[in-house]
């Protein structure tokens, strides 16, 4: 237990689990291997093995983390009304972009999408994140490559498919 902690009454943190700059209110469980940075632990919460916190994460009381879960935090600025648009690798990385494919995926309970990108550097390794994030929700994707906005929809509208995903620089 690193400086600048506060652990409440009852908590146990397990042999090489690390916590730092947190506050772990009563009565909660950090298990074996698990790192928990500058975050607020909500009573009576149970953290598995090789559980990672990261910075600024704040969880509710009774929650209960699996082994090997990654709790990260994200700038929910980055997610405007018809897009999402953030900073690569700071406000939006491959971790994220997974995310953002599940999330995707089950808000349109989709069976089959498309998904293309643009010439930049990034765009492979966040389109292939996508993409996993996607096929683990469950859907089909359909890897067009390298492809305009408009091609894109274009393709998702002749093969019948039930939302298409642009991965793209921002034009701010």
């Amino acid at each position: 237990i690193g400086p600048y902690s506060v652990i409440g009454r009852h908590t146990h943190v397990d042999e090489q689990a690390t916590v730092q700059g947190s506050i772990l209110w009563p009565n909660c469980r950090v298990g074996h291997n698990s790192v928990v940075t500058d975050a607020i632990v909500g009573r009576q919460c149970h953290l598995g093995r090789n559980v990672t916190v990261e910075a600024g994460a704040v969880i509710g009381d009774k929650t209960s983390l699996t082994d090997f879960t990654r709790l990260m935090t994200i700038d929910t600025s980055i997610f405007k009304a018809y897009d999402v648009r953030g900073i690569y690798p700071t406000e939006l990385n491959e971790a994220l972009a997974r995310q953002i494919g599940r999330g995707f995926v089950a808000y349109l309970g989709a069976r089959t999408i498309g998904v293309s990108r643009d010439m930049r550097v990034s765009s492979p390794g966040i389109s292939a994140a996508f993409i996993e994030g996607a096929r683990e929700q469950g859907a089909n994707v359909i890897d067009y490559g390298m492809l305009g906005t408009d091609m894109l929809y274009y393709a998702v509208v002749r093969d019948g498919l039930e939302g298409g995903a642009q991965i793209t620089a921002s034009h701010n």
